[in-house]
């Protein structure tokens, strides 16, 4: 559950919201590899890492567009919904990574699909299940989420040699 005002939720501002947020993901990856800065291994964690936070970014919206008023007042992420959320999500990440094949200098990435997902899991964690006021477990939450970026992160950024003797 989340807990939004007691207000009713804005599925068309959220929608809205999440089309504009997957455009911009949609431009970021238009840049060319050439245009990015170039500095070694670090940047190359750093531009993998930051699909974490940026996909979790498009399902915390795209789960807000979903979200539903209960009988009680509150607004509820269903499990139905939520693997609507994580297809829609998850469809865009395809896509992007697609999208990518296209562009100079950049290329799909399947590990990058894993950091999306971390980040999308992070973001359902939250609508599903709330921000509470336990400081525990929203730290515990945060560092699951950077753990999970950080770790796929690294492993796109490492240089895989099948078959050469290693």
């Amino acid at each position: 559950m989340i807990a939004l005002p007691p207000t009713r939720p804005r599925p068309v501002l959220f929608a809205t919201l999440a089309i504009a947020y997957a455009a911009g993901i949609f431009a970021l990856s238009s840049l060319p590899g050439s245009s990015l800065p170039q500095h070694g291994r670090w940047t190359a964690w750093a531009y993998n890492a930051a699909h974490a936070p940026l996909f979790g970014g498009l399902a915390l919206l795209v789960g807000a567009a979903l979200v539903v008023e209960s009988k009680a007042g509150v607004a509820v992420l269903g499990s139905k919904r939520a693997l609507v959320c994580v297809a829609i999500c998850f469809a865009w990440a395809l896509i992007d990574e697609f999208h990518q094949s296209f562009v100079s200098a950049r290329s799909p990435d399947g590990i990058d699909l894993v950091t999306d997902l971390a980040g999308i899991g992070a973001a359902l964690v939250w609508l599903r299940r709330g921000f509470d006021a336990s400081l525990v477990r929203t730290a515990t939450r945060l560092t699951a989420f950077a753990a999970m970026a950080a770790l796929s992160a690294w492993l796109a950024t490492r240089p895989f040699e099948f078959g050469a003797g290693t």
